[in-house]
């Protein structure tokens, strides 16, 4: 008896003696079984352990619900540990779904982003010489049909939802599949293609035709379950320094639809950022340093002086036309406008709310607004809502359908209070006025006793500097993935150079990873990733390239960036099958 007695001891002494944080990374999972409908939890004597949550939280929910697979689907999942009132966060654990097996089928189709989930069914769906489509959403149709059309050179008609058709497009009630998963189901008699969000079907026709482009007669028969791992899926496009007309941003729009990528964040203003470079050589940067804020605004300086740029800006019909052009392909437009720093096209109008107080990089003073200043923050709100409230001509707001306002907000180079007050600020203006906010991450560099809101705000975590992962999310935001050593890109120079590591960034890079930490890829406030193209090379270092010049650069990330934030964790392919993939698509 006293020999059992000390051996139990023995064994459970090491658990006895871990911390939170020692037990939530060693963790034994309970495996999962065929058609399981609620996840195992795992347990420790002394510890309790909480479901934090999961990469495909449509396959298992914050309540450990188990969906139904249709083909064996790894999940990440992680935990939340208390112990002697302690909390620590696991790190991932895979677990894999188990779908009943079936008799081999057809192979899972090749397309970028991979197919989550594939059952293979026997034989193929022919297309004859004209496909015929029915779908319940107008527009949509008419966008699927001229695709097809360009796709496989042959015509295609839409015809009334509910006819037979060659392809059958329904929007599906209940499910798991959420705004952006679709459900594809070929067999020898047609095509159906449902999902519970418009979004969704635009996904699914993607899949479709990314399928015909290989095999532009038929396509082979069997049922696909597909959604995004992150919400998520973002490229950031800086037109403020170089600039790009609307039919490259809608060329934009469309090859991150091809890739499902759905997040596309436009910098509206910005300066050329090397002033010392005038001061050095006599020169005042505040006169000669390039500017540029690219939309229409009625904002004039004492002195007449412009807010809008002279050499290149949209409308504000033309900027809302491609608001709703994008919301048609998938993709939500975030406009930013970048103040305290980076704001010479504000401080040209308004001299007098130039920053006066300490700071570092004294000679790029020029382009730093006086950040506590209540006049600065209400010239930089009545900025905002000249494209938040209704506008008299629109009849509507001009950002009123992108949801997501960015507040820029990056490297200032003043006092950490004025910063802080100043980001308090203007993100409660764009949270009052029923947007979401979106910052650069700095408090990190400016800790203080300024409450900075967080609730209900988005944060780009663009270097562990300025703002740490773990920080930022303990401090309640919800953060973005765009850590400027994995995801930046400056065009043609010697750093920043993201597009010259596209196979390492395929082979090693992974969403949760920002920097030297770690989330869980699962945890709930993390959204997904972003991409970033810095023309940081204007002005008097321009090197002479144009949109056109670096089209390469955008169109060749993207493809990379989609499997690994819409794909499973590991890649389906090595890097140059996936590049033989991407040209045949």
């Amino acid at each position: 008896k006293n020999l059992f007695l000390m051996i139990a001891v023995l064994a459970a002494s090491p658990v006895m003696g871990q911390d939170a944080k020692q037990i939530a990374d060693s963790l034994s999972i309970p495996p999962v079984k065929a058609g399981a409908k609620q996840l195992p939890m795992p347990s420790v004597s002394g510890a309790q352990i909480k479901l934090l949550g999961a990469d495909y939280e449509q396959l298992v929910n914050s309540k450990g619900k188990i969906a139904p697979v249709i083909s064996d689907t790894p999940v990440n999942v992680s935990f939340k540990v208390t112990k002697d009132g302690k909390e620590a966060v696991s790190k991932d654990y895979e677990i894999m779904l188990q779908a009943p097996h079936a008799a081999q089928g057809n192979p899972k189709p090749r397309i970028i982003p991979e197919i989550l989930q594939w059952k293979g069914g026997q034989g193929e769906y022919k297309l004859g010489n004209t496909v015929t489509i029915a779908c319940p959403d107008k527009e949509l149709g008419k966008l699927f049909a001229a695709d097809m059309e360009d796709v496989l050179g042959k015509k295609v008609k839409l015809v009334a939802p509910g006819a037979k058709a060659d392809i059958s497009l329904s929007l599906l009630k209940g499910g798991n599949l959420g705004r952006e998963g679709y459900r594809l189901q070929i067999a020898r008699d047609g095509v159906r293609l449902g999902a519970a969000a418009p979004t969704g079907l635009f996904w699914g026709t993607r899949t479709l035709l990314q399928m015909l482009r290989q095999t532009p007669g038929s396509v082979p028969c069997g049922t696909a379950v597909d959604f995004p791992r992150y919400q998520l899926r973002g490229f950031m496009l800086d037109v403020a320094r170089t600039p790009y007309p609307l039919s490259y941003l809608k060329d934009v729009i469309r090859t991150m639809a091809w890739y499902k990528m759905n997040d596309l964040h436009l910098v509206i203003n910005n300066n050329y950022i090397f002033h010392e470079h005038y001061v050095d050589n006599g020169h005042d940067p505040f006169k000669e340093s390039y500017a540029a804020f690219r939309l229409e605004s009625n904002m004039k300086g004492k002195d007449g002086t412009p807010l809008t740029a002279k050499d290149l800006f949209y409308t504000k019909k033309e900027f809302a036309d491609l608001v709703s052009y994008a919301k048609k392909y998938g993709v939500n437009i975030v406009p930013e406008f970048d103040t305290p720093g980076h704001a010479l096209s504000f401080t040209r109008l308004r001299p007098d709310l130039i920053y006066k107080g300490p700071m570092n990089h004294e000679k790029r003073r020029c382009e730093m607004l006086d950040a506590a200043n209540p006049e600065t923050i209400d010239l930089v709100s009545k900025v905002f809502d000249e494209y938040l409230l209704k506008d008299p001509k629109l009849g509507r707001p001009v950002f009123a359908d992108c949801g997501v306002v960015h507040v820029g907000a990056d490297e200032f180079y003043g006092d950490k209070e004025d910063y802080r007050h100043f980001a308090n600020a203007v993100l409660s203006h764009a949270l009052k006025r029923g947007y979401t906010p979106r910052i650069w991450g700095s408090l990190s560099t400016k800790p203080g006793k300024t409450p900075v809101v967080s609730k209900g705000v988005q944060m780009n975590l663009w270097n562990t500097g300025w703002m740490r992962a773990w920080e930022a999310v303990n401090q309640g935001y919800d953060v973005i993935n765009t850590n400027d050593g994995a995801l930046y890109i400056v065009p043609f120079a010697g750093y920043y150079r993201m597009d010259r590591n596209h196979k390492g960034l395929y082979n090693n890079w992974i969403p949760n990873r920002i920097g030297n930490e770690t989330l869980p890829s699962g945890h709930p406030q993390l959204l997904g990733g972003t991409f970033a193209v810095w023309n940081d090379e204007t002005d008097i270092m321009h090197t002479g390239y144009a949109p056109y010049d670096i089209w390469g650069i955008i169109s060749g990330s993207m493809d990379v960036l989609s499997q690994k934030l819409w794909g499973t964790a590991k890649a389906p392919d090595t890097f140059e099958q996936h590049r033989e993939l991407v040209s045949s698509i």
